[in-house]
């Protein structure tokens, strides 16, 4: 769930998911593409695979539907300024396998399995654990419920008022 830019690592993720040979999966991809920073290259390797299913974007409620159906979430950003899509996955109940870059790590805590997302291998190892495991499935879904009831926009309002209002 983004924009099929360089640093969301679309590309790697992909590549791991071919890695995974298992045709009963399909990966969706739901996003936009932006002539100016989408590689070309990836639009074709995901034309060139039936498993992979560009939706391009969607409502609200087709995304929750998504989540809540998925067997897990993956998100392989090199970058991301704080992370929605895992928490937004985990309040829909679904399990979510995500990079260790930047802030993600305290934005998921131990709710999620990490990987490296310069590693294809680690991102495809991963993923297969959570397929392969229901008990783990289970586990991450609990641990998102719990994730998630850290943070709402109406506590961020009232910080962000608390601050201005010190200064």
């Amino acid at each position: 769930v983004s924009s099929l830019h360089y640093q969301k690592n679309f590309h790697s993720l992909i590549e791991a998911f071919d890695g995974l040979g298992d045709e009963n999966i399909k990966l969706f991809l739901v996003g936009e593409i932006n002539k100016n920073f989408t590689n070309l290259n990836l639009l074709e390797k995901i034309k060139n695979n039936t498993n992979i299913i560009f939706i391009g974007r969607v409502s609200d409620e087709e995304l929750t539907r998504l989540y809540s159906n998925a067997i897990c979430f993956v998100f392989p950003s090199f970058y991301e300024g704080f992370g929605i899509p895992p928490l937004e996955a985990q309040a829909c109940g679904c399990p979510v396998v995500c990079s260790n870059a930047a802030s993600l790590p305290e934005v998921c805590g131990d709710s999620v399995v990490y990987f490296d997302p310069y590693s294809v291998e680690d991102m495809r190892d991963k993923i297969q654990m959570v397929l392969d495991n229901k008990n783990l499935q289970n586990e991450l879904r609990a641990k998102g419920f719990e994730n998630v009831k850290r943070f709402s926009w109406e506590r961020s309002a009232k910080q962000i008022i608390e601050i201005m209002e010190s200064l």
